[in-house]
């Protein structure tokens, strides 16, 4: 690999074979650097163009970035040279697996990457805005955006940081392994998420519409009100605010010791549990399920808000609290699946419409009467039910297995 030196011989353009040591203008196949020595006069992008790498670290001169330098080498910047344009849409881009060293130096304008990996080998920043296509950005640096992010599957182990403004659309998931967002951003669409850990404390955005998308991801995110969250598992650093709709779908585990704050409405999918955290419907909105036993609520539920019940709501092993809900249960069932957990009810407050033990057996403890106009069907399996309190059947009372009424009475 040989160096090609830029002269400046015959003019400033980069596009100009003559300006060049070689004679020639780099290409994105010669395994020649574009080097640009202390020396080297003013250069100026005036077409769009190509190399295999390129290198501006000696170089203290302007370098007029007017259109689209694509780079399937290395990267280098150099610390006193200044990038200006003129005219047209400037453009970083990378095609290849590339080390990015800045020396400290801002690219001011926009960066896209179709290929690589890169990799980091201090902090890069840009002015502009990010595009990524199915690229892994490596090292344990962090690479900082002035502009809008666009990302198709981003992975690798470094951290990006969105601190300007404007929009941030992902196509597909997230895996780097931070996402950090500082400025002011519309989220547009889907924000979707994987392995990663996804900071917005200091963020302002704007969510109206869009959905963020969990799947194993790490969220630290309580300065922001999300619109519509999906999730198959995620672990908080922080309490999530979701203003619109809560889906959790799967095998949904959610980690953390605090709270889901969901002021609309709530659809469980799945087999979602609050291992150490709180779901709280605390707003005004539907609770839905698929209606089959896999799609329930395993933790701590409390609902504090205006709800309506539609179909059949799965409890297992759960705190359930209704005591200060506004609740409408008509053509509903509540479903409580005890099995080896025990669930807790406190939901006096409720008159519910029916309610089944399910088939799952276990212990029931009330911390309240339990009161339904409709039917209380017991499953075939043994359940305990505790408690000093009453329970009252406005309807039929079937009961398909044993029933151990504990300290409970029925009415």
């Amino acid at each position: 690999m040989a160096n090609n030196n830029f002269l400046g011989t015959i003019n400033s353009n980069f596009s100009n074979a003559g300006n060049w040591s070689l004679l020639a203008t780099p290409t994105a196949s010669d395994v020649n650097v574009a080097t640009f020595l202390v020396t080297s006069p003013a250069c100026t992008i005036d077409v769009s163009s190509v190399c295999n790498g390129i290198d501006f670290t000696n170089y203290t001169n302007t370098a007029t970035w007017n259109q689209t330098l694509s780079v399937s080498g290395n990267v280098t910047l150099g610390s006193g040279m200044t990038i200006t344009t003129s005219s047209g849409a400037p453009l970083l881009k990378t095609v290849g697996a590339s080390t990015i060293t800045s020396n400290g130096k801002i690219f001011p304008y926009a960066f896209t990457s179709t290929s690589g990996p890169i990799t980091l080998s201090g902090n890069f920043k840009i002015g502009g805005a990010l595009t990524i296509d199915t690229v892994a950005i490596n090292g344990a640096f962090t690479f900082e955006v002035g502009g809008s992010v666009t990302s198709n599957f981003l992975s690798g182990t470094g951290t990006v940081l969105a601190s300007g403004t404007g929009t941030i659309i992902t196509t597909n998931n997230c895996f780097i392994s931070n996402f950090t967002i500082t400025g002011t951003y519309t989220i547009s669409g889907n924000l979707i998420i994987g392995v990663c850990t996804l900071t917005t404390i200091g963020a302002t955005l704007t969510t109206t519409g869009s959905t963020l998308s969990c799947n194993g991801s790490t969220l630290n995110t309580s300065s922001t009100t999300w619109y519509n969250v999906s999730t198959s598992s995620f672990t908080m650093l922080s309490n999530v605010n979701v203003s619109n709709l809560f889906t959790a779908s799967g095998v949904a585990v959610i980690s953390g010791t605090f709270t889901v704050n969901v002021t609309g409405s709530i659809s469980i999918l799945g087999y979602c549990v609050f291992s150490t955290g709180t779901l709280l419907a605390s707003g005004t909105g539907t609770l839905t399920s698929s209606g089959v036993s896999t799609s329930q609520i395993r933790g701590i539920f409390t609902i504090t808000g205006t709800y309506t019940m539609t179909g059949t709501v799965y409890v297992r092993g759960c705190t359930f609290d209704t005591s200060a809900a506004t609740l409408t249960t008509t053509g509903s069932t509540l479903s409580i699946m005890a099995d080896t957990a025990t669930t807790t009810l406190n939901i006096s407050a409720t008159t519910w419409n029916n309610i089944t033990t399910a088939d799952a057996g276990g212990t029931i403890n009330l911390n309240s009467d339990l009161n339904m106009s409709g039917n209380l069907t017991i499953g075939a399996a043994t359940s305990t039910l505790n408690g000093l309190f009453n329970v009252n059947v406005g309807g039929n009372l079937t009961i398909n297995s044993n029933m151990g009424l504990g300290t409970s009475t029925f009415i």
